[in-house]
């Protein structure tokens, strides 16, 4: 299962407002002070379920979520700073409302701990006429860090190397994980994220044009290389399946062999082996004998052979000619 985490970034540079992408994250109606116009988002649709996370002693203003964009924007005073960073995660499918819930929990405070950032999180369904199990979260972290006083230094840890964007990765990974277990999906859990662990390519990214002109049939070549991808994870997990069965076959035939005693076993569990995979089969060819091995066995050929009446010891003859 593949582990999907994005992260984005929105700055005034590029056009961006803090008080627009809260309102479309949460879906709702909010005033933009720094524009004077409102950002009416409701018509995208509804969230199964929304929460704020902050740091102890923190403003109250920072648990009302129409508050937190306009806060934001007061705080700075650069024409093209940055306002907003988004992570936006996919939810595995096995797990329920709950579940999810306490997974985007869990993930906030481990952003919060580590950055002192303000965390808004909002869960999205997916859209209708697409897959029923595109259940994700967006999470929204205030660029500064949030103090009893209101905004304060900006993170600067996100900005400096890749090695955080990995970090929160593997985080993400982590948490999911635990709350699978937690749950009682085990398999999921060990699978989850694994073709990002072994290093396999991520599965390629098709934004909002490519997917609505896939819906409609239209071939692109995002969604080909995409499905190349799938394919090449599910042969992995077939690969990896097999592997497996074939492990602990071995194991079993290995434990009878200390328990009863039987070395014959081992010949058979070899045999079974190659039995089991077509790569592992080899065909029983007869040693080639070396060159010394065959003079000599020419020459005792020879030597045990009776000599004819008319053969000359020094030479042969010649056919007489016609």
């Amino acid at each position: 299962m593949n582990a999907t985490l994005i992260m984005q970034v929105y700055s005034r540079g590029r056009g961006d407002s803090a008080v627009a992408r809260i309102a479309y994250v949460a879906r709702a109606r909010m005033w933009d002070q720094r524009y004077g116009r409102w950002r009416d988002r409701r018509r995208e649709g509804k969230l199964w379920g929304e929460e704020i996370v902050a740091p102890a002693g923190s403003p109250a203003w920072a648990f009302e979520r129409d508050q937190i964009g306009n806060a934001i924007e007061a705080a700075e005073r650069r024409k093209d700073a940055g306002l907003l960073r988004e992570l936006v995660a996919a939810c595995p499918a096995e797990l329920h409302l709950d579940a999810r819930l306490k997974l985007g929990r869990k993930f906030a405070e481990v952003l919060m701990n580590r950055y002192s950032a303000l965390v808004y999180i909002a869960g999205h369904p997916s859209r209708p006429g697409s897959d029923s199990r595109n259940q994700h979260i967006h999470f929204l972290l205030s660029d500064r860090v949030i103090t009893a006083d209101g905004f304060g230094r900006k993170i600067r840890e996100l900005s400096r190397n890749g090695r955080e964007v990995k970090w929160i990765r593997q985080q993400w990974i982590q948490c999911t994980r635990k709350v699978l277990l937690e749950f009682g999906y085990k398999r999921a859990a060990l699978s989850f994220g694994g073709p990002r662990d072994q290093d396999l390519p991520h599965e390629p990214h098709a934004g909002p044009v490519a997917t609505a002109m896939h819906r409609r049939g239209i071939h692109t070549r995002v969604w080909e290389d995409i499905e190349n991808h799938r394919r090449r994870v599910r042969a992995y997990y077939r690969t990896m399946r097999w592997l497996r069965w074939c492990s602990a076959r071995i194991e079993e035939i290995n434990t009878l062999v200390r328990i009863q005693g039987l070395a014959d076993l081992r010949n058979l569990a070899a045999a079974q082996t190659r039995a089991w995979s077509p790569a592992l089969r080899t065909t029983s060819v007869p040693p080639v004998p070396r060159k010394d091995d065959a003079s000599a066995s020419m020459s005792t050929e020879r030597s045990s052979k009776p000599p004819a009446d008319n053969a000359s010891p020094a030479k042969h003859r010649r056919s007489p000619r016609p």
